[in-house]
């Protein structure tokens, strides 16, 4: 193989590897907040959509969840569509010998961008997110837009769950931001890479404590804590 030969098939080599890798879009937590929060000053970086989903199952092993979301990363790169990898998390209480456990979820954030590297993105973001369900039997997803509003100059950001079918969940929000949260509370979400664990968030808690079943999915703590909006939530599992 001559000198340039070689250059030519590293060349191409580094091509198929940026190509793989660049609907993984490398994020921290300011970054994201930027992405899913409207009026960031960095208003250029806002998505104008978002969905934020699992593969995972309560009822599956570790190693099965794992595999399975293997195969779902690579139906969202397939797609065309950028996302960003977190977990999500919840801690349950035993009821009977009162020790605590950190439970957690594969999870990403899909952005909605265009993507001039991408020939043809395979159908809108929110029925991606439907399909996407519907093939990995999740109870719900995550859709976040900018909408216009007449009291508002920008655009603002609704952020609502979805079942598969694409109705709007009344658990689900509606929520506006993304907050930072301290890593004690009893549910939050986490870039894979580290950083401040996270909320979506719609009303400031306060001091009361409420104990509730733990839940089997990261969907369904939302969906329990939305039944005690404006109040901490202790998951217990084994209540009854």
């Amino acid at each position: 193989m001559n000198k340039d030969a070689l250059k030519k098939l590293i060349k191409e080599v580094i091509e198929e590897k940026r190509q793989s890798s660049v609907l993984l879009a490398e994020a921290t937590f300011g970054s994201v907040r930027d992405r899913v929060s409207a009026g960031s000053e960095k208003s250029e970086r806002t998505a104008p959509e978002f969905v934020v989903m699992s593969s995972d199952r309560g009822e599956r092993s570790p190693a099965e969840n794992l595999a399975q979301y293997k195969q779902f990363k690579q139906a969202v790169k397939a797609a065309g569509y950028p996302f960003t990898e977190f977990i999500g998390s919840w801690e349950e209480t035993d009821e009977e010998s009162n020790e605590k456990r950190r439970v957690r979820e594969n999870s990403v954030i899909i952005y909605g961008d265009d993507r001039p590297d991408v020939p043809e993105q395979q159908g809108d973001l929110f029925t991606l997110g439907q399909r996407l369900s519907q093939a990995y039997n999740q109870e719900a997803f995550i859709y976040g837009e900018l909408v216009e509003s007449p009291r508002s100059v920008e655009p603002i950001r609704l952020i609502q769950a979805f079942d598969a079918d694409g109705n709007i969940l009344k658990w689900g929000g509606p929520w506006s931001s993304m907050e930072a949260v301290k890593d004690d509370a009893p549910f939050w979400s986490k870039l894979r890479g580290g950083g401040s664990a996270f909320q979506f968030t719609e009303a400031q808690l306060n001091e009361e404590v409420v104990e509730v079943e733990a839940p089997n999915s990261y969907m369904e703590a939302l969906k329990k804590a939305s039944q005690h909006k404006g109040k901490k939530i202790k998951f217990v599992r084994g209540k009854k």
